[in-house]
């Protein structure tokens, strides 16, 4: 399964470049669409629901449940209507925030297909995102999809590490710093209390965002991760910085125990 965190900062930067592109052409749109979005939107989506991509050249359908029943995936960007191809399986309509996805739909798709426009020749219906929303709100709560809260926490683990041992070694090569005296170890401090600051705050942030878009599971996790963020602070404010020489031996022993 893809990385569901870089999808989402690659579909970010992808966003910002098309706004910036429709300033440099007087205001005209240049709103992201097609594969760009649909394609990410379908990995992001099988990551949250926890569901299966089908290859993809499969004809109607994207994903399939554990018990193995075919899911239609669409991804919503800012347009307002969205394709389906048929009544069968299930539908699932999901809109790409920053940091998280919102459920527009997420249910038999027969109640999407039978409330949406008359289909075009080629046998597509479109159906408004205002109505697929009213829809799945009256959808009993057994017909519903849900989200699987997934946390690579392994995955992350790992990158951590390779992250921490590439500037043990360029520490050790010279190339960007150098071991800290004990006297400059105080503003490494106040910069690891200022970068956790920024990143309790962006939590905070995407736990209002997901509380917005009544994914209570998304943000309780998000301001889980927020009080251990605010724990950690504590705990490094308290540290103080002893007195004496260092020997780059000592701490790169500490060091790698992170």
């Amino acid at each position: 399964m893809a990385n569901a965190k870089r999808i989402h900062q690659l579909l970010n930067r992808h966003y910002s470049i098309c706004d910036e592109l429709s300033q440099e052409c007087d205001g005209r749109p240049c709103t992201p669409s097609g594969f760009c979005v649909g394609t990410p939107g379908e990995f992001l989506a099988a990551d949250a629901f926890g569901l299966k991509l089908l290859p993809g050249n499969s004809k109607d359908f994207d994903a399939q449940t554990d018990l193995g029943e075919p899911v239609q995936i669409r991804t919503s960007g800012k347009g307002a209507y969205v394709p389906i191809y048929g009544g069968e399986g299930l539908l699932l309509v999901v809109k790409i925030r920053k940091t998280t996805l919102e459920l527009i739909y997420g249910g038999p798709a027969l109640h999407a297909w039978n409330a949406a426009r008359e289909p075009n020749h080629r046998g597509t219906r479109s159906i408004g995102i205002s109505t697929l929303k009213r829809l799945h709100a009256e959808l009993p709560a057994a017909l519903r999809m849900a989200k699987v809260r997934t946390v690579d926490r392994e995955t992350h683990e790992d990158r951590l590490r390779r992250a921490v041992d590439d500037i043990l070694a360029e520490i050790d090569e010279g190339k960007t710093m150098s071991w800290p005296a004990p006297a400059e170890c105080l503003k490494y401090q106040a910069l690891a209390l200022a970068s956790l600051a920024i990143f309790a705050d962006h939590h905070k942030g995407c736990a209002e965002e997901a509380k917005d878009q009544n994914d209570t599971a998304q943000a309780m996790a998000w301001y889980s991760d927020e009080q251990l963020l605010r724990k950690v602070i504590e705990m490094v404010r308290e540290i103080e910085v002893p007195a004496g020489q260092w020997r780059p031996q000592q701490m790169r022993s500490s060091v790698s125990d992170v």
